[in-house]
């Protein structure tokens, strides 16, 4: 954008008249475009993969007549609505969640947002309202920091963006609905939108300079299913969980696997005084009610629920290196943070190798009956590995040589991932995590 346009248009935000209305007043300095980069997602911080390389990744709307405002997070597509009685409604991709606004944390330059409504399975025990999900903006000129704890201390987000633009046109981003809940109309309900809900019809205005949609670029195509590496015997899969770090799962099955022991080779960027660690968690719940899963309360945290029908026989299972040996680790202790070493009851064929500015973790599973075909095995569409939670991170320390020496695991912050292999795949495409 040209210093000219850019001066006037935050000249005209910081003219604009604050909502009126007989209840909430959304902070009117944060109605803009923001732009910049995830310091961390479930994916691990991201960059390279974002449309636009950030360009307006976050985009909060001016006030509709009756003060609702809309924000949108371009990159995946994410639409909050925001209401002066301070309920909000949470929209992606054809599923919704409840949050409300916490007036108490709220001013001119913050907004907090809350959790709604009775706590998911997936949320820690006994929560409440903060407690379950909080999401929080805080205002410094025109810098915005947002993070997104859930549960806390659990970071489901953060990043710190730049102001790029003035207000987006709500009716634009209401526009920007995914499902049966056009507009993201507020409800109690949380999960995968049902049939028939929200308003009938949204019309999208006419684009004019001011208010022309910005999302022609917006959200990326699915990459196709990669053609798998197969043989008579076996299947070869990788996936590029981190762009930005590096990570790198490969694995290898033999064919027919019913049963069999998978090979699989963990990697990632990491400097001469890292270690690397790689863990295996539940499957997929998200945002999930209680009426389809059952308590689930470590879901978002280091420890694992072991949750009749919800994990695997890898979950649980943490392994870690700076390139020299491999530690056996429990995260059973508490919900982050707390990690100790165990004996090794599960892996086989344990090699570790630092090279190339790169520490890579190879291991055998036991046998288990996995599937007969490599689509059976896939980690994307309807594959056996799809709905399998995986977490990774990197952090200071070395071993030592012989895993003898103390080493301070603990929550990793910014250099960490934990999502589903398979997140938002389709038989159209791999999701959020692409084949290398």
């Amino acid at each position: 954008m040209a210093m000219a346009t850019a001066t006037a248009a935050i000249l005209c935000i910081l003219s604009a008249a604050p909502v009126v209305s007989s209840g909430f007043t959304f902070p009117t300095a944060l109605m803009s475009n923001w732009s910049g980069n995830l310091t961390f997602a479930p994916t691990g911080p991201r960059s390279t993969l974002l449309p636009d390389e950030g360009t307006d990744f976050l985009e909060i709307s001016s006030a509709m007549d009756d003060g609702t405002v809309y924000m949108r997070q371009r990159a995946f597509n994410q639409q909050f609505r925001v209401q002066t009685d301070l309920q909000v409604q949470y929209c992606s991709l054809g599923t919704e969640a409840t949050f409300a606004v916490n007036a108490n944390e709220t001013s001119d330059t913050q907004l907090t947002i809350c959790w709604r409504g009775p706590r998911l399975p997936s949320h820690a025990a006994g929560c409440e309202g903060c407690a379950c999900a909080q999401w929080q903006m805080l205002l410094d000129g025109d810098i915005l920091s947002v993070t997104f704890l859930q549960s806390p201390p659990a970071t489901h987000g953060g990043y710190t963006l730049t102001r790029s633009g003035p207000p987006a046109d709500p009716k634009i981003l209401q526009a920007y609905s995914t499902g049966p809940n056009v507009g993201c109309a507020i409800s109690n309900h949380t999960g995968f939108q049902p049939s028939g809900s929200g308003a009938e019809h949204v019309e999208v205005p006419e684009a004019t300079p001011q208010s022309r949609c910005p999302f022609a670029k917006a959200f990326t195509k699915p990459t196709a299913p990669p053609k798998v590496a197969q043989e008579d015997s076996r299947a070869d899969f990788c996936i590029n969980l981190n762009p930005d770090l590096g990570v790198r799962l490969e694995y290898t099955v033999p064919l027919p696997c019913t049963p069999c022991a998978i090979n699989f080779t963990f990697s990632m960027d990491a400097k001469d005084d890292e270690y690397i660690a790689l863990g295996f968690k539940e499957l997929e719940a998200a945002y999930q009610d209680s009426s389809l899963i059952p308590d689930m309360t470590d879901y978002w945290g280091m420890k694992s629920s072991l949750t009749k029908g919800m994990y695997t026989p890898l979950t649980g299972k943490i392994l870690a290196s700076s390139g020299t040996c491999v530690r056996h680790l429990s995260a059973d202790e508490c919900f982050a943070g707390c990690i100790r070493d165990v004996p090794n009851e599960v892996f086989t064929d344990l090699i570790t190798e630092r090279s190339n500015g790169r520490v890579s973790i190879s291991f055998s599973t036991p046998p288990h009956s996995f599937g007969a075909t490599a689509t059976d095995v896939s980690w994307y569409n309807t594959g056996v590995f799809k709905n399998q939670r995986f977490m990774w991170a990197k952090g200071k320390g070395d071993d030592g040589g012989d895993c003898s020496t103390s080493v301070a695991y603990g929550y990793h912050f910014e250099n960490r991932g934990l999502m589903g292999l398979g997140f938002g795949s389709s038989p159209a495409g791999t999701g959020l995590n692409k084949p290398c």
